[in-house]
């Protein structure tokens, strides 16, 4: 267990790790266990088949994602964000040229939405709006 008093060493040990492009690995001393199949989430739980349901979802929704938003029209209505590479990063962290790249994900210019948060903001839109068309009879489950 990680203590106020032990986390300089290891916050030490993690930088020279890094710094010597060995392996390693940070855990977050605050974490607290979660049960292994699903998560709390405003009071209904978040399984692995909810994510597939949601990626399938967002796939069927990128064609009209595309039509009515310009800038998704390249990636075929995807919401996604760049991989960016961090190259400053790896002379500070002492990593070779050869030792391989690093790179940082670029959800702040996520398209339309601007943020992961926002994007998670659309998709509750769209599983509402496909809800009320099922319901309605208006779509076939899996549809468009």
């Amino acid at each position: 267990m990680t203590t106020a008093e032990t986390q300089p060493a290891l916050d030490a040990l993690l930088t020279a790790r890094l710094r010597n492009a060995q392996p390693a690995l940070w855990t977050n001393p605050a974490r607290q266990a979660q049960p292994a199949a699903a998560l709390p989430a405003l009071g209904r739980t978040i399984s692995l088949d909810d994510t597939h349901a949601a990626a399938a979802r967002l796939a069927r929704f990128a064609g009209l994602l595309a039509q009515v938003f310009p800038e998704l029209a390249a990636t075929g209505g995807v919401v996604e964000s760049p991989l960016l590479p961090a190259t400053a990063l790896q002379p500070a962290l002492g990593m070779a040229e050869g030792q391989g790249r690093l790179f940082i994900k670029a959800d702040h210019s996520l398209p339309v939405a601007g943020s992961i948060k926002a994007r998670g903001g659309m998709h509750e839109v769209l599983e509402f709006v496909e809800g009320l068309a099922l319901q309605h009879g208006l779509v076939q489950p899996g549809g468009d």
